[in-house]
C-alpha cells in the first residue's frame, strides 16, 4: 500500500513540480537572452523582501501555565493517578496488544513495514506510560526533586537569535546575472531544458 501510494501519487506530483519549475527557467533564460533590459526589472521588483520577523514576536513569548505551588510540594491525588495510570498503561501495551500479528492477506513488504510501525509505536507507547508512572512517583516520594527536574525541563529558549541570523537578504548570483544576463540566460535555458526533457521522460514513464 505504502509502495503504491509513493508511485502514484508522490512521484507524479514531485515530477510535474520540477517540470514546471524547469519549464519557468526556461523562459526566464530565454527572456534573459532575448529580452535583457525587461527581464531584469522584472527580476528586481520580483526581489522584494517580507521580513517574518515582526510576525512571529507575538508567538516568541513566555506563556507560563504552571499551577501555583502548595507549601509541601505534594500532590498525593495527582501523583496516584499518574502512577496508577502509568503502570496500567504498560501492562495493556506489553500484555495486551499483539502488534507483529498481522492480517493473512496484507503482501510481505506491507506487512514487514506495518510491523516496524507498530513496534516502535507500542515502545514508544511504554516510554511514555514508564516517564508518568516515575513522575506519579516523584509526586508522592520526592516532590523537591520533581520541582528541580520541572525547572530544568521548562527552561524558555527564544528563536529570536535564529530568526535574526535568517533575516538577511543573500543574493550572490544577482550581481552576475545582471553584468552578464545574455550568457547567465543561456546557462540557465540550457538547464533547465534538460530538466524538462528529463521530467517529461519519467513521467511518460510512471504513466
Amino acid at each position: 500500500m505504502l509502495f503504491t501510494f509513493i508511485d502514484r501519487i508522490v512521484m507524479p506530483a514531485l515530477v510535474t513540480i520540477f517540470l514546471v519549475g524547469g519549464v519557468a527557467s526556461f523562459v526566464l533564460g530565454c527572456a534573459l537572452v532575448f529580452s535583457q533590459a525587461a527581464t531584469l526589472r522584472f527580476i528586481t521588483r520580483m526581489n522584494r523582501w517580507v521580513s517574518t520577523r515582526e510576525t512571529f514576536a507575538g508567538l516568541d513569548k513566555r506563556i507560563d501555565l504552571e499551577p501555583a505551588p502548595r507549601p509541601d510540594g505534594r500532590r498525593p491525588v495527582l501523583g496516584t493517578i499518574f502512577l496508577i495510570a502509568g503502570l496500567a498503561g504498560i501492562a495493556l501495551v506489553l500484555w495486551r496488544l499483539d502488534f507483529l500479528s498481522a492480517p493473512r492477506h496484507i503482501n510481505v513488504q506491507d506487512r514487514i513495514l506495518t510491523s516496524i510501525g507498530l513496534e516502535t509505536l507500542k515502545w514508544v507507547l511504554v516510554i511514555g506510560f514508564a516517564f508518568a508512572a516515575f513522575v506519579g512517583v516523584l509526586m508522592l516520594a520526592a516532590p523537591g526533586r520533581l520541582a528541580a527536574l520541572e525547572q530544568r525541563l521548562n527552561r524558555w529558549h527564544s528563536t529570536d537569535p535564529i530568526v535574526a541570523a535568517s533575516e538577511k537578504v543573500h543574493t550572490p548570483l544577482e550581481p552576475l546575472v545582471s553584468a552578464y544576463p545574455r550568457a547567465s540566460g543561456s546557462i540557465i535555458a540550457i538547464a533547465s531544458l534538460l530538466v524538462v526533457l528529463g521530467m517529461l521522460s519519467l513521467l511518460a514513464k510512471l504513466h
